[in-house]
């Protein structure tokens, strides 16, 4: 199932100095509800694909001003014996505090915006972020279109034990602290269901493709006064 959501490009508030030769698309979604596969099925259809969160984690291991600053707000028991940041351990600190992650994301977002900023500086037509953490950390206003892959929690939670190897209590848990009051779908461009076989989801995938390109000619025509 795809939910298209029309909005004005005269009116779109992003992208004020924008690069016509790039579009650029936020791709989010709640834990297990399938955005990588999206990023995969995206990239096959000739996609340039960021995925943020590797890019976070990239930084943890070899940003050194990034390790400085979260070690000045969390101090060294975010660290294993490498000095290098443990992402279990800062985890565990972070999600159990609404406003420790604030502080987190408040660190960490301006080094990986910049870097993602470096990794597209050549590319070209329609560049998608992977991210789970897109409208937290107000990426969102950046692209042209957002994206939201969608699925039930029951998916989710069965698809969390499967991949996680974990209780289904301890998968409910985890789902629920990464629940931040923001309303993904509501606000995102494109709503992609993703409940059933991966050859829907394929489908699903193309419809929205399709429609990015059509929305990325008509930001050129706009642009050009074609």
């Amino acid at each position: 199932m795809l939910i298209s959501k029309s909005r004005s490009m005269i009116s779109h508030p992003k992208q004020v100095d924008s690069n016509i030769e790039q579009y650029l698309v936020g791709l989010t979604g709640n834990i297990c509800s399938g955005k990588t596969k999206v990023s995969e099925y995206f990239h096959e259809l000739g996609a340039c694909v960021i995925d943020l969160d590797k890019v976070v984690h990239d930084l943890y291991r070899y940003d050194f001003s990034l390790k400085y600053s979260l070690y000045k707000e969390f101090g060294l028991k975010i660290f294993n014996f490498k000095l290098e940041i443990d992402r279990k351990k800062l985890g565990k600190i972070v999600f159990s505090d609404k406003e420790k992650m604030k502080q987190l994301e408040s660190i960490v977002w301006p080094y990986v915006t910049e870097k993602a900023k470096k990794d597209i500086k050549d590319k070209k037509d329609i560049i998608i972020f992977e991210g789970a953490m897109i409208y937290e950390a107000g990426l969102d206003k950046s692209f042209d279109r957002n994206v939201f892959v969608f699925a039930d929690e029951n998916k989710r939670l069965k698809r969390l034990v499967d991949r996680n190897n974990v209780t289904k209590e301890e998968a409910l848990k985890l789902i629920k602290s990464q629940v931040y009051g923001v309303n993904k779908e509501s606000k995102a461009d494109y709503v992609v269901e993703n409940n059933s076989s991966f050859d829907v989801l394929k489908k699903n995938v193309g419809v929205v493709w399709k429609a990015l390109n059509k929305d990325f000619l008509g930001k050129k025509n706009l642009s050009t006064g074609g």
